[in-house]
């Protein structure tokens, strides 16, 4: 597991939870963890870039795998054939490293978008890439 929107200066408590095939329990942790003011963030990539969406295509839902080399505004928005906005998954300030969104197929007011081909966008403050995608229902 990794945690890619951590903070410095704060203590994370994270648990483990195994479940057997018999669906009996186990349960280890909590480890504590702090990164610390003047630390470089853990694996923070080299470039900036994002991956092809998976699954294309998709129903419901599809995963945008992205990093980000440098700190600063990030957004990453969904558009139709016609270039229109269809969903705003993030607008933000983000630190450098490595992220992932799901889009669950489903535009800014929480309806169902139809079948139909889409475009991701990803914009930083010094790089753009557009992937398309294709949802199939």
């Amino acid at each position: 597991y990794s945690d890619k929107d951590i903070e410095q200066n704060i203590e994370y408590s994270y648990w483990l939870e195994i479940i057997n095939f018999d669906n009996t329990k186990e349960v280890f942790g909590p480890r504590k963890i702090t990164l610390n003011s003047g630390e470089d963030i853990p694996n923070a990539p080299k470039m900036t870039f994002m991956n092809t969406p998976y699954p294309n295509p998709f129903n419901p839902t599809t995963t945008i795998s992205f990093g980000i080399s440098e700190g600063g505004n990030v957004a990453l928005t969904i558009y139709n054939i016609r270039g229109q906005l269809v969903k705003t998954l993030i607008n933000e300030n983000k630190r450098a490293g490595f992220y992932y969104k799901t889009w669950t197929g489903k535009d800014n007011t929480n309806r169902k978008c139809s079948s139909g081909i889409y475009f991701i966008k990803l914009k930083t403050d010094n790089f753009v890439k557009i992937d398309k995608v294709m949802m199939l229902k």
